[in-house]
């Protein structure tokens, strides 16, 4: 058992906040603080969604409350892949996260959407970074900032900045990566929302925010593909199988957002690819798609998640496994 842990702050990751511990005690071997946190098992510092949580829990000092599933909900992304996943797959990836692997979320978005659509490295804002420093005397990595399809701050309205360290770790492999030593002093950058395509990106981060504060939330594919038809018809944009309406599509929805923006999401590759957008609007697989993607029609039909799951979205509870 641990003799201390630090407290984690409101939207932290629980990566930041074992970077913290490892920085406060100077742990000397490369894997000496996982082999402690994990009772010896051979694991990864995980940024999104870590496992062997149940585990975790018991190695905390005894004053210490959290649970697997507190931490899930509050201290990792499982609530923005979540929404998207079945309630069935939502219960088998928790699972997951709690106990030995972490899987289920991965195959379920699948394996290479969901690597490509991860940022590079870990991501920041500098107004957040000096808030962290006044208020808590360090800086945080924050679980929003690291959500695919977020490249700003709906705080500060600042664009998020690129820290030192690696997603796929190029820098410190087996070591967690204190806030304080991966965020590089560099200047802020404004958002200008007089600029449609600073607007959009705005309007993305604060959806983002949203769902990450909703980790129940179940929108079912079916209801999805409903209403994004129903919006693409009110838009008068046709949404048949058939190839030219298709690539109408695409070329509009590519025109909404400026090329920079699609850069910045990180979906430049994948927008032109007609398969996502099949899936999205007439797929009759389970699959719910990766959220970036679903943000990105979202948006571009004028479409809010709030008011979505408000008319279609459902909680459930993991204690009993059972759809409130």
């Amino acid at each position: 058992m641990l003799g201390w842990f630090p407290f984690l702050h409101q939207g932290e990751l629980l990566y930041g906040g074992c970077a913290r511990l490892e920085d406060a005690l100077r742990y000397p071997g490369r894997c000496a603080l996982l082999t402690e946190l994990t009772d010896g098992r051979s694991v990864r510092p995980t940024i999104d969604l870590p496992s062997h949580l149940e585990v975790f829990v018991r190695a905390l000092p005894s004053e210490h409350a959290y649970t697997a599933d507190w931490l899930i909900d509050h201290h990792t992304l499982w609530p923005y892949y979540a929404p998207f996943q079945d309630q069935q797959t939502q219960i088998a990836s928790r699972d997951q996260l709690i106990g030995h692997g972490g899987t289920a979320v991965r195959k379920f978005i699948g394996s290479r959407m969901y690597g490509r659509l991860l940022p590079r490295v870990l991501r920041y804002c500098p107004a957040c970074r000096d808030a962290d420093m006044n208020q808590h005397g360090e800086p945080l990595w924050h679980r929003l900032h690291q959500a695919p399809g977020v490249v700003v701050c709906p705080e500060h309205r600042m664009f998020l900045k690129g820290s030192t360290v690696f997603w796929r770790g190029q820098s410190g492999r087996q070591r967690f990566i204190a806030a304080a030593d991966g965020m590089p002093t560099v200047p802020s950058e404004e958002l200008q929302c007089e600029h449609k395509s600073h607007t959009v990106l705005l309007d993305l981060a604060i959806d983002v925010a949203w769902l990450l504060e909703q980790p129940r939330l179940v929108l079912p594919v079916w209801a999805l593909r409903m209403a994004y038809r129903k919006a693409a018809e009110n838009l008068g944009l046709e949404v048949s199988g058939s190839t030219p309406a298709r690539a109408a599509l695409l070329t509009a929805i590519t025109e909404h957002y400026s090329p920079a923006s699609l850069s910045l999401l990180n979906v430049t590759d994948f927008i032109t690819d007609r398969y996502w957008l099949r899936n999205l609007f007439t797929g009759r697989t389970k699959t719910g798609g990766h959220p970036l993607m679903h943000l990105v029609l979202a948006h571009f039909l004028g479409l809010r998640f709030q008011s979505l799951a408000a008319s279609i979205g459902k909680t459930w509870n993991p204690a009993c496994h059972e759809a409130a």
